[in-house]
């Protein structure tokens, strides 16, 4: 009988008591990863708590005709995933592999690889709105002007907790981890099935099969049992990093001798989501809310408005919605955004100023933007310190070695 039966459509109450059940039953081991907790940021913030995302000509298509998508990774977690495959069939040949199990057959087939974030953001974005609209309506919301959305909008990001910006979206929830480029599924399961999860742990392959992949480094994941994820702290993995890290064999004197820091890999195969982007940022979160707010007063141009006067008494009337008033790129504009997009974070990174120092933030961006003659360059500025005091995620949690990468006395382990 299984320990726990829920799924993400149970219950609340029975979710709670399935996973609490799940989790005591199988608890996280040391040749698993953790996704769900301990490593939630895992890929999408660098050692110095950047939010970063995959430059994607460091992947590595390997599919064979057996796996269900042209599927591709980090190149040096490709390195190490075909030779852990190769290995398998091997394994597979000498009848180490039960292969009448349901999860692990004659050929190891990855279902799911790197999946590429512009697609995704845009998919978010369009979920955002769609979200915000059923929200403002289940709130009965009245709203008549670019600064009463604002203002709702801003209400709606700090209740959902759903990401807007780019650099909130790489660093939440909603960005799945193939985005990250180390991690591969080889099984298309429902990975909200808590029955499932506990089959494929209990698959009396699964220790042989995570021994073999902890050799280079990957293990599975302790929330999604069929995923693997390149452990980039292991020292099993070094021997597929080095060769790519130090383009591709021709090695630094120096680093043959101290060999390669972590944060390199990041400044190597890594973008930094927001560093020297600033601008274009800024202009596209202005934009699509503008867009957004000229789509919600097409489909809701006019509110109800009683209206009292001595002839008729009360009488109900239409008042329309206004247009923008801002001046496309005007300084009453930019400096309006700017205070948005300050709200904005803070709310997606779950922080709480208190008024004096929201004070402060406001007048020392506002003061960098209104100081500079250029445009560009005062929006440049007032963005690098509002991201700069804000951070990420990363700084808002413990340790950056226990949520991002992997606990630390740990990196000689799988």
């Amino acid at each position: 009988m299984a320990v726990s039966n829920a799924k993400n459509s149970s219950k609340p109450e029975d979710m709670y008591l399935g996973r609490s059940a799940y989790r005591s039953e199988f608890p996280k081991t040391d040749i698993q990863f953790d996704s769900g907790h301990e490593n939630r940021l895992f890929g999408k913030v660098d050692t110095l708590g950047n939010a970063v995302h995959l430059n994607d000509s460091f992947l590595t298509f390997f599919a064979t005709k057996d796996d269900k998508k042209n599927v591709s990774c980090i190149n040096f977690m490709a390195d190490a995933f075909v030779d852990a495959r190769e290995e398998y069939e091997r394994a597979v040949s000498k009848n180490l592999i039960n292969t009448e199990s349901i999860y692990f057959k004659e050929k190891m087939i990855v279902f799911e690889g790197w999946k590429k974030y512009p697609v995704l953001f845009e998919q978010n974005t369009n979920t955002f709105y769609q979200n915000m609209v059923i929200f403002l309506n289940n709130n009965s919301a009245k709203i008549l002007n670019f600064e009463q959305f604002a203002e709702s909008l801003l209400n709606y990001i700090k209740i959902s907790r759903f990401p807007l910006t780019r650099v909130g979206y790489f660093e939440s929830i909603f960005n799945p981890p193939h985005t990250t480029g180390l991690v591969l599924d080889i099984f298309d399961g429902d990975a909200g099935d808590d029955e499932q999860r506990e089959e494929f742990v209990s698959d009396p392959n699964y220790d042989f099969v995570s021994a073999l992949l902890g050799k280079r480094g990957l293990r599975f994941d302790a929330q999604v049992p069929w995923r693997i994820i390149a452990n980039i702290q292991s020292n099993n993995l070094r021997n597929f990093i080095s060769p790519k890290i130090f383009n591709f064999g021709k090695v630094q004197e120096s680093y043959l001798e101290e060999g390669y820091q972590l944060q390199d890999i990041f400044d190597k195969y890594y973008f930094k989501s927001f560093l020297g982007a600033e601008f274009a940022a800024f202009q596209e979160y202005k934009e699509t809310i503008k867009i957004f707010y000229s789509n919600y007063i097409t489909i809701f141009p006019k509110q109800d408005k009683l209206v009292v006067n001595d002839r008729c008494g009360v009488k109900k009337t239409f008042v329309f919605a206004q247009p923008i008033k801002f001046k496309p790129d005007s300084k009453e504009e930019d400096l309006f955004f700017l205070d948005l997009y300050y709200q904005t974070r803070v709310f997606e990174t779950f922080y709480s100023f208190d008024n004096t120092k929201l004070q402060f933030h406001r007048d020392n961006y506002r003061g960098l933007y209104l100081y500079n003659k250029v445009r560009q360059k005062g929006v440049t500025e007032a963005l690098s310190y509002i991201n700069y005091n804000i951070g990420t995620l990363a700084y808002r949690s413990p340790s950056l070695k226990e949520i991002n990468l992997t606990r630390q006395g740990n990196s000689d382990s799988m």
